[in-house]
């Protein structure tokens, strides 16, 4: 049976043109047995992007899944801070919006250099997801100025690449948590 790896982006019309080449990057660099389903959680992006996006499958075929972000779901969440979009809430809609038990999460500016079948074959079955540890913050020791506590390097990860258990997160509701969570701590996620 073929694996098929199963990747979201969360993107707006800006963010379209990275994604893009952040998907030309996964499939050049792919396995040539990797097979891909990208869906996008996207907040009003173009008919032309989507094309162009669309286009990428000349170099290797995939299937796309284009998704609206129902963005009155996050109406109690902070939205105005000056580096947050919706895409960042977004998240948490992912096992709700794909079906798949496993998703890889990338944000829209990541470059891939391989084949993403060994993250994929990653066995997550105990976790709710896997991350990679941020080493732009740790290396400037900033963990204890965004947070305002002592905190471990293990503590924290990327948010730009997950590996999501939507399988855990649907059996434990984990999108109705985070919500409530992020609108109740707005002050501490900051």
């Amino acid at each position: 049976m073929q694996t098929i790896i199963t990747i979201c982006f969360a993107s707006d019309d800006n963010y379209a043109p990275y994604m893009g080449m952040a998907i030309f990057s996964i499939l050049r660099n792919a396995n040539p047995n990797d097979k891909f389903h990208f869906y996008v959680l996207g907040n009003k992006i173009s008919h032309r992007n989507k094309q162009k996006i669309e286009s990428l499958k000349k170099h290797r075929p995939f299937q796309i899944t284009w998704l609206t972000l129902d963005t009155s779901l996050f109406q109690k969440c902070d939205t105005k801070h000056p580096n947050w979009t919706l895409s960042i809430f977004g998240r948490y809609l992912i096992p709700k919006l794909i079906p798949a038990d496993k998703v890889l999460y990338l944000d829209c500016d990541v470059m891939v250099r391989d084949s993403l079948a060994p993250l994929w074959k990653e066995d997550i079955s105990e976790y709710y997801l896997a991350g990679v540890p941020d080493y732009n913050v740790m290396q400037r020791g900033r963990l204890t100025e965004r947070f305002g506590k002592e905190m471990k390097a293990d503590e924290y990860v990327n948010s730009g690449v997950l590996l999501i258990n939507n399988k855990k997160w649907r059996q434990e509701n984990l999108f109705e948590v985070l919500l409530e969570y992020s609108i109740k701590n707005a002050e501490l996620l900051q």
